[in-house]
């Protein structure tokens, strides 16, 4: 809901200054956790964990966040903003 995603933003930005594209990815983050919150089991069996969620009825199956790349071998100035963000989003679980 909004006011879900707005608390998720409000608490994970804080005081902080964004540029666009920190912005960007912060709202990216927070949709996909917002639409990752289970509905309702898809069978009745307990042992089974999959579950309907409000991404089926937006793209058709679940939001699965894809493995973010190990990127330390990087030089340490193109990672601060990359890092900035992540931080926060860290901080939003």
């Amino acid at each position: 809901s909004c006011k879900n995603a707005k608390r998720y933003f409000y608490r994970s930005v804080g005081l902080s200054l964004l540029d666009f594209e920190e912005l960007r990815t912060l709202v990216c983050e927070i949709s996909a956790v917002s639409n990752s919150i289970p509905l309702l089991s898809l069978t009745e069996n307990p042992e089974d964990l999959d579950v309907l969620t409000p991404g089926h009825f937006l793209i058709g199956a679940p939001l699965i966040a894809i493995p973010e790349p190990n990127l330390t071998h990087l030089n340490c100035n193109r990672l601060d903003d990359y890092l900035h963000t992540t931080d926060i989003l860290e901080a939003m679980e």
